[in-house]
């Protein structure tokens, strides 16, 4: 995306995803997902098909996407993540980003490693490798762990400027 200062897979810059739906378009029957699950179910598949989907429901989804699949008529489902709704919260990996791209540390040790984070490409590889290992925690621990490595990255996503 645009502006964002740690690149992650799960982000695509607009014309990217444009050329994808277009790809979609062209070469694939797209489907609502229950009418995908539906078909599969019946084993009436015999040409290539596919269902949209977004997690979590950023803005993006809206302002970016939408605009998009509505040019190509091309059907979408979002799963959101509810408990986030009319909050200033983002979700543990948006705000381990968004804390190694604000940090003016040069490395992160955690977790008996160390990261280096000096510059985009290797904040988006410490980034990449420590979602990895964070998926793997309990919730609680999760959290605990996000605050931890928010410490040690001297920043503090609640006091951020982030609108």
């Amino acid at each position: 995306m645009p502006g964002l200062d740690v690149q992650d897979w799960c982000f695509l810059e607009l014309g990217l995803f444009r050329k994808q739906m277009e790809y979609l378009k062209n070469y694939f029957q797209v489907l609502p997902l229950a009418a995908a699950i539906e078909r599969l179910r019946m084993g009436d598949i015999t040409t290539p098909v596919a269902a949209i989907t977004f997690d979590d429901g950023y803005q993006n989804n809206f302002d970016l996407a939408f605009p998009v699949l509505r040019e190509f008529g091309l059907p979408a489902v979002i799963f959101l993540c509810t408990d986030l709704v009319d909050s200033d919260e983002s979700i543990w990996f948006c705000r381990l980003i968004e804390a190694l791209a604000k940090t003016r540390m040069e490395s992160l040790e955690w977790n008996g490693r160390t990261y280096a984070i000096q510059g985009r490409q290797l904040k988006a590889r410490a980034a990449s490798a420590l979602q990895a290992e964070l998926k793997k925690l309990e919730p609680d621990r999760l959290v605990a762990a996000m605050h931890e490595i928010s410490r040690r990255l001297q920043y503090d996503y609640r006091r951020s400027d982030r609108r």
